[in-house]
């Protein structure tokens, strides 16, 4: 660890909680080193501050009043296999000090593993349709594999219509455009989400209102969001947090009150259940999904509006290919967007979807894993 990043987290320790907390947003790393002109006084955590504020410390508070653990050091000439014993799932970084009791270098381990939310899946299925597409030459947004891919999806979905797009977000600004949500509206999102779900909304020229979430599934708590609603409120966007699905009918019952238009983000939700397969559930309009690398379903890039709904489908069908009509080529009668699959993500779908249930069965068994 080099000289510049431990001046750059160190701080004074009679400095306030604020100032500690703009010396770790600097290092990004987490921790910050107090000490005083002479010596080492201790390492500090951005848990420690945070558990700090929620006992009633206030921003202003001298950061050496506060409760933490005792910092676990070591000496500069400690051995490598040492300093790992000394690794525990609380102890994740040791300063080094040297004979003048000043930091001279940090050892950083995590034992801890991280899980990704799901990993690709890609087969020789995978390979023989997109080898298909480079080989027959239709690799941009025509070819037979988006058609086929939006036709399965829906089918997949219980749904009348698919429109294949470039990717979940641009599913959603689609999906809020079909709607007519523009400047001066407001949708209701969740506080705890992607950015996309606001930033979609943002687009439109809308204001995206956050509602807080359900302390037991993270998802938008249906009981908040009333108070939120004015006249400007036009829609509402449920997330399905992590494939788990939110509590659509207490949603569609305050959606139908107020005539609201319901928008579900599926993305990481392939599959679901809601009594039906997520994306379309009870009266909402459009449901979008993602197809990014770390969902259950992928395509590298990609996304899918689906709808029972006619015009909107039709709408999204031609916003999705700049503006252009469909009965006549170059003809742009709206402002649109190239916010098209390509072939070969659609053939990389066409295979994903085939084998969507496998995928899906492993999703289970690695969750029962994880609870267990």
């Amino acid at each position: 660890m080099n000289d510049e990043l431990i001046k750059k987290i160190s701080i004074p320790y009679t400095s306030t909680i604020k100032q500690t907390l703009a010396t770790i947003d600097k290092g990004a790393i987490g921790i910050a080193l107090l000490h005083d002109d002479n010596s080492f006084h201790g390492l500090i955590t951005d848990g420690d501050i945070r558990r700090a504020l929620l006992n009633g410390y206030g921003l202003n508070t001298p950061i050496h009043k506060i409760d933490r653990p005792k910092t676990v050091t070591a000496s500069t000439n400690t051995p490598y296999s040492k300093l790992l014993d000394m690794i525990t799932n609380k102890i994740r970084c040791i300063p080094l000090i040297d004979k003048k009791r000043k930091v001279k270098d940090l050892f950083m381990f995590d034992k801890r593993s991280k899980i990704p939310v799901s990993e690709p899946q890609i087969g020789t299925k995978e390979l023989q349709y997109v080898s298909e597409c480079l080989l027959s030459g239709w690799v941009s947004s025509s070819g037979k594999f988006v058609q086929q891919f939006e036709k399965m999806y829906a089918e997949f979905c219980g749904a009348k219509y698919a429109v294949a797009t470039s990717n979940g977000t641009t599913a959603l600004h689609l999906a809020l455009l079909s709607l007519n949500i523009s400047k001066g509206d407001e949708v209701i999102v969740p506080a705890l989400t992607f950015i996309a779900t606001a930033n979609a909304v943002k687009y439109t020229g809308a204001e995206p209102v956050f509602i807080d979430s359900e302390p037991e599934t993270w998802n938008l708590d249906p009981n908040m969001i009333e108070k939120s609603i004015t006249p400007r409120t036009k829609a509402i966007i449920p997330v399905h947090l992590y494939g788990h699905p939110a509590n659509m009918d207490l949603i569609h019952n305050i959606a139908s009150k107020h005539k609201l238009a319901v928008i579900e983000d599926a993305a990481q939700a392939h599959g679901a259940l809601y009594k039906k397969r997520v994306g379309l559930i009870n009266q909402t309009d459009v449901g979008c999904f993602s197809f990014f690398g770390n969902k259950i379903l992928t395509t590298g890039e990609g996304g899918m509006a689906i709808t029972n709904r006619q015009e909107l489908f039709e709408k999204m069908k031609i916003l999705r290919d700049h503006g252009m009509s469909v009965k006549q080529k170059y003809l742009h009668s709206v402002m649109g967007y190239n916010y098209r699959m390509t072939n070969i993500q659609a053939a990389i779908g066409v295979a994903q979807l085939e084998k969507l249930r496998i995928l899906l069965k492993k999703t289970k068994l690695l969750n029962f894993t994880l609870i267990s």
